[in-house]
């Protein structure tokens, strides 16, 4: 009778076990599911005649809202900074809604990115959280001259 006793006490244990890893489970696919996803939509850059115009749009993704939302931008040409735009700190970005940002380069630089002469670089991090407070970033890297254009993205999350 010890025997079965000490069975059904392994079996339990083994049950309990299972269980959780299923709960685990259970519980990455739902976080994974409503959770917010910002990326940047859309950047564009054109020459006008005070000088080189850049926009980008980023956008939620996901099924619920972005919290917290920091996003910082920078231009670099040939490597060297050239815009250092302050982060915007603290939005909130529902599902599916664009936000734009846009910024001028001046004329002799935009010419000379439109030449060729000159590779202009654009790096966009977006810092959020979800509801549950997991922190999530993206960054997006965006090269161009007269060319070709590259365009990267990476994305990754913390606790």
């Amino acid at each position: 009778m010890m025997w079965f006793t000490a069975a059904i006490a392994v079996a339990t244990v083994a049950n309990v076990l299972v269980t959780r890893r299923y709960a685990d489970i259970t519980r990455a696919i739902h976080e994974a599911g409503s959770r917010p996803y910002l990326a940047v939509n859309a950047l564009g850059y054109h020459l006008e005649p005070k000088g080189g115009r850049l926009k980008f749009e980023y956008k939620n993704f996901g099924s619920v809202l972005a919290v917290d939302v920091a996003c910082k931008w920078s231009v670099q040409i040939d490597g060297k900074d050239l815009i250092a735009a302050p982060p915007l700190i603290g939005t909130v970005v529902a599902p599916q809604i664009p936000t734009q940002c846009s910024g001028l380069i001046n004329y002799p630089l935009a010419t000379a990115i439109s030449r060729g002469e000159k590779t202009m670089e654009v790096i966009i991090t977006l810092m959020y959280h979800s509801a549950a407070k997991t922190l999530y970033c993206t960054s997006t890297t965006f090269r161009f001259n007269h060319t070709h254009s590259v365009f990267s993205q990476t994305s990754g999350s913390a606790t």
